[in-house]
Order: C-alpha cells, then sequence, then structure tokens
C-alpha cells in the first residue's frame, strides 16, 4: 500500500506477484519482503498459495489499529 501525493491510498505490487497460483498451499514457492510481514507459511519455504493473501491483508489492519507490526520485536 502507498500513499499518493493527494492522499489517497494505492494497492500496488511492484511487478512481484505471481500468475498461476493454485487454490492449494503449494502455489507459489518465492520468498520476498520483510519478515515483519511474512506469513509462517513463506518463512518455512514449503510453498504457499491465496490464504497468504488474506493473512497479509490482516497484518494490515492491525498495524492500522495500534501504529505498529503485530509481531516486532529487537530479538530477531
Amino acid at each position: 500500500m502507498v500513499i499518493d501525493n493527494e492522499g489517497h491510498v494505492k494497492l500496488t505490487d511492484f511487478g512481484l506477484s505471481k500468475e498461476g497460483v493454485h487454490r492449494g498451499n503449494h502455489g507459489a514457492n518465492s520468498f520476498c519482503g520483510s519478515y515483519a510481514y511474512l506469513s509462517p507459511d513463506v518463512i518455512k519455504k514449503k510453498g504457499h498459495g491465496k490464504a497468504v493473501d488474506c493473512y497479509l491483508l490482516g497484518l494490515i489492519f492491525y498495524e492500522m489499529l495500534f501504529a505498529l507490526p503485530p509481531f516486532i520485536d529487537n530479538n530477531k
């Protein structure tokens, strides 16, 4: 999510989206992003599907409410 110069929110993927991800949990194996925003499926590198999108939407809502990612800590 990015905000333009007029304050409008825009959704973007910066060209990182993938076509052909199946309904199952093993459609993609890509690893891209910050650990604070990655789902456990992506971090384990065992393949992930569209359910990761719902997980990330929940993270965005959480951060909008509390102004911090849910799993942030100084100890990685």
